[in-house]
């Protein structure tokens, strides 16, 4: 009676007791315990490295997606800026699939009178779109975009030059599709 007594008063003065069919000890936890929080701390472990790593993936992605977008953005608006310019005649406007030739008519030039020029725009096949003047030869003025995968002119209607653009860095491939009309047809 005495032992149970002094069972109620602390079940745990003995070194071990027996409920159900696992051992408790006063100083630790059991073996089944152990591999049962060993279990979920591992399976916890996997699933946040799953994430992790397709985390660190999107990021890189996304990363990729942006770049590229500001990118072909900023050839657009170089090459929306020069093809602006295009004038002052609409049959002097010519294109094949990767270059655009055209007259810009310079009102004042050194005499004092109009000047027009030759100029055009080219996709080279390794990745430029440059901007030339072309007179006895071909002078550069401009490199419009780099590492371009592809520039495609077109034109559906005289003065009008629609274009597209496509980048690629990584797995990511951004295109952008855009037009200038003349100044002549506004």
């Amino acid at each position: 009676m005495l032992m149970k007594d002094q069972m109620l008063a602390n079940p745990f003065s003995t070194t071990r007791q027996i409920i159900g069919r696992c051992f408790v000890t006063r100083s630790g936890f059991t073996l089944i315990e152990v591999l049962i929080a060993s279990t979920i701390m591992m399976i916890v472990f996997i699933v946040s490295g799953i994430v992790l790593v397709q985390t660190i993936r999107n990021s890189d992605i996304s990363l990729n997606k942006l770049l590229a977008t500001k990118e072909v953005i900023e050839t657009e608006e170089k090459l929306r800026r020069i093809l602006s310019r295009m004038g002052p005649r609409l049959d002097e406007v010519t294109l094949t699939s990767t270059s655009v030739s055209f007259k810009v008519r310079i009102p004042f030039g050194s005499d004092g009178l109009s000047v027009d020029l030759s100029e055009r725009i080219a996709f080279y096949t390794d990745g430029t779109l440059r901007y030339e003047r072309m007179s006895d030869s071909v002078t550069p003025l401009a490199t419009i975009g780099e590492n371009l995968e592809e520039v495609r002119f077109s034109m559906p209607a005289p003065g009008i030059v629609n274009y597209s653009i496509m980048k690629s860095i990584g797995t990511v491939r951004v295109t952008f599709t855009g037009g200038v009309t003349s100044p002549n047809m506004r």
